[in-house]
């Protein structure tokens, strides 16, 4: 008996592409907060590697008639397969390095919150993304972390000064919340 992944589930390869999409933008989007944990960047290289396979088996195994990627010669083929490999390769990196635990603290754990201070305020920078940053170190980090904050908050700071930062702490790394500063002693 021949079984086809393609009729029984239709849609799941799509879903998933999607899911592992949203979770990588997700934490592409909050990776200046994420500081992961070191064995988190050796299972993201297996996860990569795992869901580049699942995209080449399913790229290559389509025969659909219609499809652009079957109708091309074969060098266009190999590119369309090598590419959408890699993308799902990139999609599955960055989904389980940061954003798997930018979504487990954000859904399952509670922040908690500990005092550190500025150790640096970098100068503003242009273009796009984050624009104002700091750069932190004390008790409740367990590294140095430099995390964008809002341009009031980087306006304020200065090197030295205490800030109240919230966050959260796993196995899968170290997620900062919030800054807030403290009135300096």
């Amino acid at each position: 008996m021949n079984f086809n992944f393609r009729k029984v589930f239709p849609r799941l390869p799509n879903l998933a592409f999607c899911a592992l999409g949203v979770m990588a933008i997700l934490g592409l989007i909050n990776s200046s907060n994420v500081s992961p944990d070191p064995l988190l960047k050796y299972w993201s290289l297996g996860a990569a590697v795992f869901c580049g396979f699942i995209g080449w088996c399913l790229l290559a195994g389509d025969r659909n008639p219609s499809s652009k990627l079957n109708s091309s010669g074969p060098v266009k083929r190999c590119l369309g397969l090598a590419f959408g490999c890699f993308f799902f390769a990139v999609f599955g990196y960055f989904s389980v390095l940061l954003g798997l635990p930018t979504i487990f603290s954000r859904v399952v754990l509670k922040p908690t919150t500990g005092q550190s201070s500025v150790a640096y305020v970098l100068k503003e920078r242009s273009g796009r993304g984050c624009h104002y940053r700091v750069e932190l170190r004390g008790d409740a980090l367990k590294e140095s972390m430099t995390t964008c904050v809002p341009k009031d908050l980087w306006s304020a700071l200065r090197v030295g000064d205490p800030v109240l930062v919230s966050y959260t702490q796993s196995l899968m790394g170290f997620v900062l919340e919030d800054i807030q500063k403290l009135p300096s002693p």
